[in-house]
Order: structure tokens, then sequence, then C-alpha cells
């Protein structure tokens, strides 16, 4: 675990360190994170003490944020200087992204931002989704709890334009979704890969991990493997499976498995693998999502199988990380029969995806938004 620095805890070394960087999250990162959403904060963190920064980690609930607050005015006042903030946002408002039983401050975290800026310290922020743009689109039901969550997005949209922040996105594709007048131009900021090292399989072993259901289909993908030279394992929640299994009709599959496994399980699922799927069925949102098992996959060494007109889709063709298939059934069988008899192919793309791997770590991120944020100081 990375070692973390606080000025307030060694308060005669506080001038000694030259590098120094304030990390901001409205919500407490817990230690032991599944969830994407709190992994990625939790690891952008330890990469950038991990980059020799001193952290001080402004992150946890409203009160503790409150405290945080008042130490670090107190020490800009003594003449501390930060490199700059980076503040990772919810997927939720910042008004809602802790629990409201700790308390209630709509404004203190951008409040901390107008402070920073006040003394000539450049801010960032992860924006991290914009879901509530597409409820339409994903058929999501509109109650009235979504209304007001959707107006304080956009209330927290506003203010991040008045205090004039540098903003990161997933992709810049994005950016075409929101209203940038205002801002300086977005920078890309997808998630990181971490690089584990992980057998080459040369077989037409496919592996996906990650949600089942209303918007993560796979019923091309199921159709196309029943008939053909591949495998394939789904590694998803039960409660998901359970909900899901009757559309899907592959109990007789005998070349498809279901998995249930939590992310400290996955090693042996990984060496199983050689190919990563996501060739899940588009809509619009996923032009411009950047879903965190991409990396992951990529950071095993899994060149990754997707669906055409996809974000995923570009980057893999981009970087050569694997294949892009129209979400046809028929397309899709093509290209598996095409791998199981030519397994050669997936060493190849795996050796591809290893070398794409070292342009995509969680280090290259931290350094993207070090060298984005102090180039405005």
């Amino acid at each position: 675990m990375a070692e973390y620095y606080y000025w307030f805890v060694y308060p005669f070394g506080e001038f000694l360190l030259t590098k120094r960087m304030i990390f901001h999250a409205p919500y407490v990162i817990p230690e032991t994170a599944n969830s994407a959403s709190r992994l990625r904060p939790r690891i952008m963190r330890e990469t950038f003490a991990r980059l020799g920064y001193e952290v001080f980690d402004l992150s946890g609930d409203v009160s503790r944020r409150r405290i945080l607050k008042k130490q670090l005015r107190r020490a800009l006042k003594r003449g501390v200087e930060y490199d700059f903030l980076y503040f990772e946002n919810s997927t939720q408002p910042n008004l809602f992204a802790d629990s409201l039983k700790k308390g209630i401050a709509p404004f203190l975290d951008h409040s901390i931002h107008r402070m920073c800026k006040s003394y000539g310290i450049p801010v960032g922020v992860f924006y991290r989704d914009m879901y509530w743009r597409f409820r339409k689109d994903m058929n999501t039901s509109i109650t009235l709890w979504n209304r007001v969550t959707d107006l304080v997005q956009r209330l927290d949209w506003f203010i991040y334009r008045r205090n004039r922040v540098q903003i990161f996105l997933p992709s810049k594709a994005m950016g075409a979704y929101l209203d940038l007048k205002g801002f300086k131009p977005v920078q890309e900021l997808p998630p990181g890969a971490e690089i584990i090292d992980s057998p080459v399989v040369d077989k037409c072993n496919i592996f996906y991990v990650g949600g089942i259901g209303a918007h993560y289909r796979l019923h091309k993908v199921c159709e196309a493997v029943r008939g053909s030279g591949a495998h394939m394992r789904l590694c998803v929640r039960q409660k998901d499976w359970e909900q899901a299994k009757a559309e899907y009709k592959i109990q007789d599959a005998e070349n498809i498995e279901i998995v249930h496994a939590e992310r400290d399980q996955l090693d042996s699922q990984y060496e199983w693998a050689g190919i990563g799927l996501l060739a899940l069925e588009p809509e619009k949102y996923r032009t411009f999502a950047a879903p965190f098992k991409l990396f992951e996959y990529i950071g095993r060494g899994k060149p990754v199988l997707a669906s055409a007109g996809t974000y995923v889709a570009q980057l893999v063709a981009r970087t050569g990380a694997g294949w892009v298939v129209p979400y046809d059934s028929e397309a899709i069988a093509d290209l598996l029969n095409h791998l199981a008899e030519n397994p050669s192919e997936i060493v190849e793309k795996a050796a591809a995806t290893r070398q794409a791997a070292k342009a995509q770590t969680w280090q290259s991120r931290a350094q993207t938004v070090a060298d984005t944020l102090t180039r405005l100081q």
C-alpha cells in the first residue's frame, strides 16, 4: 500500500518535499473497494504518491472534508505550496456522493476548489459519467428522485464552469454530449491498466467479467458461441444471472459456462482466458463509455473482442489489441471459428496487447493529470 504524507502530521517537515498535490473526492474511499467507481480513485491516489508527490488526501464524508478544508487553509496561509488539486467526482452529484446521514454540504467541494484557485493552485475535475443525460435512450424510468439528481448534476456543471476548472473525461467523445463552452480543452483520462503477468493462451477461450442485463446485452455473442469452436465463460453476479438467464437459453450449451467470482478470485479465470469479451450490444452511450474492464483485460495481456461502433472498438483498432466485429451472430461466429482454427493469431494479438498496455498504465494517467495541470500554473 502506498504511503501518504500529510503536512499536518509532520508539521516540522512540511516544506521539505517539493512535489505536493491535493487529492479530493466527495466520498469515503474504502481500501478494499470492488466497484470501478471506488477502485479508480483509490488507485489514482496511490499512483500520485508513486510518482513522488506528497499527497494531501481530502476525501471522506462531509465532516471529515470540513476538517481537512480548515487544515488545508491553514497550510496555504503559512505558505505551503501545492502543484495542483485533482478531484474525482462520483457518478452521483457531489451533494449525494456519500450518505446524506453523514451531513449535507451542497457547496463544500466547490468552495474547496475556489479556495485553491485563489491561491493560484490549478484545479482539475475528472467528470466520471453522464448516464443521467441518457435515461430515455437507456429506457430508465424517470422518477421524482431522478429529476432532483439531474437538476443537481446540472448545478455542479454550472459551478465547474464558473470556477474555471480543467475538465478530464473518460473519453474525448463524451465531450460531444456536454456543454463545454467556457472550459479549457478537455483532456481524455480513461481508466488505466495494471500490468499483471498472465499466461498467453493459444485457444479460443473467451472470458467476460461484468454486468449482465438491460444495459449489458450479450445475446448475439451467446448465439454465435453456441455453434462455434470457441468456449466462453461469463463471470457475472449470481443475482443478475438469475434475472437474465431466461433470455439467453444457454443451459444446454456445452461450450458456455456461467461462473460467479469475486475480484480477488479472478486470477484463475484469466489464466484460462485467451480473449477478453466486450462485444456488447452497441448503444449511443457506448460510443464514449470507457469501461474499467477494457483496461483490466489489456493489463492482463488478453486481446479484446469488441463491438463495432463503440469507444472500445476505436481503442482496440488503434492499438491492435484485439478484433472489432459487428454485433451480429453470424459475423461473430465466423471470426470465432477462424480463431479456433488459427490459434496463432490469438498469440499474435496477445503480444500486441501487451505492447499496447505499456502506454495505458495508471502511471501514465496520473502523469497526464500532473502535466496538464502544472502547465496551467
